[in-house]
C-alpha cells in the first residue's frame, strides 16, 4: 500500500525539468543585461551630445575638470576625449561587448571589439 507523498523518481523528473528552464532561462537574462548595459550607455552619449554639442561646426570641449560622466556605470566606462564623449566595457564580454563614442555631429558609432572608435574617420554608424 502507497502512503502520502512523492517518490524518487518523481522528485528527479521535476529537479531534470527546472533544471532544463534554468540552462534555457539563464543566457536569456545575462544578453537582456548586456543590452540594459549598452542601452544606458548609448542613452548617457545622447544626453552629453544634447547637453554638451552645439552639433554645428566646431567639436565641443570636453569638461575640465571631469564632470558627471567621466566615470563607471551600468557595466561600462564613461568619459570624453578630444571632442569625443565615449562608452566603453569595464569587462569585455562581461559588462558589455561594443564601444560607442558620439561627437559633435550628433552620430554615434560603435566598434565590436569594445574599443573606442575612431570618430574623424569611417566608422560604422549606430542606426
Amino acid at each position: 500500500m502507497r502512503s502520502g507523498g512523492f517518490t524518487l523518481i518523481e522528485m528527479l523528473i521535476v529537479a531534470a525539468i527546472v533544471l532544463v528552464l534554468c540552462a534555457i532561462a539563464i543566457p536569456a537574462l545575462l544578453s537582456s543585461r548586456l543590452a540594459a548595459h549598452e542601452a544606458a550607455a548609448i542613452e548617457d552619449i545622447h544626453a552629453a551630445q544634447s547637453e554638451r554639442g552645439d552639433r554645428v561646426a566646431a567639436p565641443f570641449n570636453c569638461p575640465s575638470p571631469p564632470d558627471r560622466f567621466s566615470t563607471t556605470k551600468s557595466g561600462y566606462v564613461r568619459g570624453c576625449t578630444v571632442g569625443v564623449y565615449w562608452a566603453t566595457p569595464e569587462v569585455q564580454g562581461k559588462t558589455g561587448v561594443r564601444g560607442f563614442g558620439g561627437d559633435y555631429t550628433g552620430r554615434i558609432c560603435f566598434t565590436t571589439d569594445g574599443t573606442i572608435p575612431n570618430m574623424a574617420g569611417h566608422c560604422q554608424v549606430l542606426k
